[in-house]
This record gives structure tokens, sequence and C-alpha cells, in this order.
């Protein structure tokens, strides 16, 4: 199949790794379909970073903490956009 969409490729830690497994399972999709929407929430301000954790609760599996996925998660976003942005220049 062929697609107009760049090639990512990540290494999560674990629990990173488990809790998008997860994430996606949970909505019928694929880990990259999952992250596609992820980044898209992060990019549109609906991601946990710009919403009450209260509003996230029942969204956010709960295979690894909101700590641990802030951490993780957020660091590797800003690996991302980073590299997209040397990526425009």
């Amino acid at each position: 199949m062929a697609t107009k969409n760049q090639r990512v490729v990540a290494y999560l830690p674990p629990d990173a790794y488990d809790w998008l497994s997860e994430f996606a399972t949970s909505r019928g999709l694929t880990e990259s379909k999952a992250f596609i929407q992820i980044l898209e929430a992060y990019r549109s301000g609906t991601s946990q970073h710009t919403q009450p954790a209260h509003q996230l609760e029942s969204s956010t599996p709960k295979a690894i903490s909101n700590s641990t996925l802030d951490e993780g998660l957020q660091k590797r976003l800003e690996d991302i956009e980073r590299r997209l942005g040397e990526l425009r220049a």
C-alpha cells in the first residue's frame, strides 16, 4: 500500500511502548495510527499537556502512571519536534 506519509523510527522505553500499545488496542488502531492521533492531539492543543488531568483519566490507559507518561512521552515528542524542525530547515 503506497503512502505519502513519512516514515519515523523511534525507540521507546518499555513503559512508553506498553502505554502506546494499550492506547492503540483500546481504540482499535494500529500503533502507527495511534501515534498519529497522539501527535495531532498534541499539536492541536488537546493533549494532556493542555487539559486538566481529570478530563484525561477516562482516555488515558492505566499501563503507566501519568508522571511516567509525562516524562517519557514529553521527551520523545520534544525530540521529534526538534528533528522535524531540523528537517524543515
